[in-house]
């Protein structure tokens, strides 16, 4: 029987580490950031990169460092796996798409004549100086120039509903409503008519109004027209 008693000791190779560095958030709503990695004891290679609910793979690590383009996410506890080794750092990374804009409607001014133009007064948030179209349900309107979060549209009577605005690819989701309406139209009623007492004299049209300020107007009729009436309490 040998007395010489040497030992021998088996050890699995060192375990990877994986640690996250400072995180690019996506530019629009929809596009991507990235996460930077760094990792010890990690050979130069493609790896899979796994976090709860999913993984990235295909990572190019160069040099003890890698870096992943993902969307907007929760990405918690990464991994790594090498030689069947885990890391056990478990870092987190949150990406988060841009704030989206906020869109709300002040006090209208309505259009002063039938066919004429009113305003809509509009304040933002998350908007910054520039041009946008600001959309509402069957239309938009184009070259709207926001400046210190507010902006003044010039439209005609209409309705319009669920205005938003897109910056960045992220769309606003307060959808306020506006309403334009053109002044009230005017109305005219003929009272009891003075016929001429004599041929060739003159009788009287007594009229009366509605929406008709005191002032001058033309009274026209088929084929010709009164004019400098003199309207007075309508």
């Amino acid at each position: 029987t040998s007395s010489d008693d040497p030992d021998a000791v088996l050890s699995d190779p060192s375990a990877p580490t994986i640690a996250v560095g400072s995180l690019t958030q996506p530019s629009t709503c929809g596009g991507n950031g990235s996460i930077p990695l760094t990792f010890t004891n990690v050979a130069d290679g493609t790896y899979t990169v796994s976090y709860d609910g999913g993984s990235f793979s295909n990572v190019s690590v160069s040099s003890g460092a890698a870096t992943i383009t993902a969307a907007a996410g929760t990405y918690n506890n990464l991994t790594i796996t090498v030689a069947g080794c885990t890391s056990s750092d478990d870092p987190d990374a949150v990406l988060s798409d841009p704030s989206a804009p906020t869109i709300a409607v002040g006090s209208l001014t309505q259009p002063s004549t039938c066919g004429g133009n009113g305003s809509i007064p509009l304040t933002f948030t998350n908007v910054a100086d520039g041009t946008y179209t600001v959309s509402y349900d069957g239309g938009s309107f184009t070259n709207v120039s926001v400046s210190s979060g507010a902006a003044t549209i010039s439209a005609a009577a209409g309705t319009y509903n669920n205005l938003t605005v897109t910056v960045a690819g992220c769309t606003s989701s307060d959808d306020p409503d506006a309403v334009l309406s053109d002044p009230s139209a005017p109305t005219i009623a003929v009272g009891s008519l003075t016929q001429p007492s004599t041929c060739g004299g003159n009788g009287s049209i007594p009229l009366t109004f509605t929406n008709v300020a005191d002032g001058t107007y033309t009274v026209s009729y088929d084929g010709g027209s009164f004019t400098n009436v003199s309207v007075s309490s309508g």
